[in-house]
């Protein structure tokens, strides 16, 4: 293969690879926002109600009454509290479909991913989602704020339906006259599961008298916090506790860094001695046998694993900016 054809082409494909890096990864990331926050098919009205919207999260009530479906759309990293009784027939992307059934107050996870659900029950599907955006979360002290919550200072009213690296779901009860003393609280969405009235007392937000309505859903940034109920009703409510910001394809960028560093390194390296013949096995490139040749290719190879350690570089300093607690 002539010398020159090689090196342009080596060429051509770091300068790919570095407009890769960067457009590559605006595009995963608006890809990521769009899988957050745009299904793939708008779904009618009646079947998703926003109770909450924020640069960091999108809380919605979803309704499905029997035999009525959603078709295959996109969602974003979530937790899904089941409001009522129901049975779905549930598929994943181009996937089987399966028959789960869940109970009112059961919780679970879903990875962001395209699916469909078809309720198959004979009741009406009711169910709350609370799903991540690509926005980093406020700044917090995230293991000191989980270890003193309000599972820990006020076991007998709170109780954890779900926890994983991810969220931390906890249902509080608090009845008419009870408080909950000071304790931590890292970022969060409440979500009434009755009406109720109470002081709120926060190291951020000040003190103040606040009432909910059953279904409604308000935001908390990590913060020191008392409450105490003040109505005649007895207070219910979801606390869900964001841990760690789920970010799309945080750890696939953490695998490609570290691929992309060790084929860079390696292919600089056979740059440096002037041979390229490590990348092929024994007897199958007879036609670089010519030191010559070999010198050349490895050239080719250099610039090539300098393109693959910056898309490498390039990936994980877009890693590193996308944390948050």
């Amino acid at each position: 293969m002539n010398f020159r054809m090689l090196l342009v082409a080596a060429l051509a494909l770091a300068l790919w690879s570095c407009q890769s890096s960067g457009t590559g990864n605006q595009e995963g990331q608006s890809g990521k926002d769009s899988l957050a926050q745009e299904p793939a098919t708008e779904l009618p009205s009646r079947m998703a109600t926003t109770v909450l919207e924020n640069p960091h999260v999108r809380v919605k009530e979803m309704t499905l009454s029997p035999g009525a479906d959603q078709p295959l759309h996109k969602g974003g990293p979530r937790v899904v509290y089941s409001l009522t009784d129901y049975k779905m027939s549930w598929r994943e992307g181009e996937g089987e479909p399966a028959e789960k059934s869940w109970s009112t107050g059961d919780v679970h996870w879903h990875d962001a991913g395209t699916h469909a659900v078809t309720n198959t029950g004979q009741s009406e599907a009711v169910f709350l989602v609370a799903m991540w955006t690509d926005e980093a979360l406020p700044a917090c002290d995230e293991e000191k704020a989980l270890d003193n919550d309000v599972n820990k200072v006020s076991p007998d009213k709170a109780e954890v339906l779900f926890e994983n690296e991810h969220a931390k779901v906890t249902k509080v009860t608090l009845e008419a006259g009870a408080e909950i003393p000071s304790h931590t609280g890292a970022n969060r969405v409440i979500y009434a599961l009755s009406d109720y009235s109470i002081n709120f007392a926060s190291d951020k937000e000040g003190t103040g008298e606040h009432s909910f309505e059953a279904g409604q859903a308000h935001w908390h940034e990590a913060c020191t916090h008392s409450l105490s109920n003040t109505g005649e009703t007895t207070a219910e409510f979801l606390v869900i506790a964001f841990k760690n910001k789920y970010q799309y394809g945080v750890i696939a960028s953490k695998n490609k860094f570290r691929y992309h560093w060790r084929m860079g390194k390696q292919l600089m390296r056979s740059t440096l001695r002037g041979n390229a013949i490590t990348f092929c096995r024994p007897g199958l490139c007879p036609l670089w046998a010519s030191r010559g040749r070999r010198v050349r290719i490895a050239l080719v190879l250099g610039c090539f694993g300098l393109a693959v350690f910056v898309v490498g570089l390039r990936s994980h300093t877009l890693h590193l900016e996308a944390g948050g607690c």
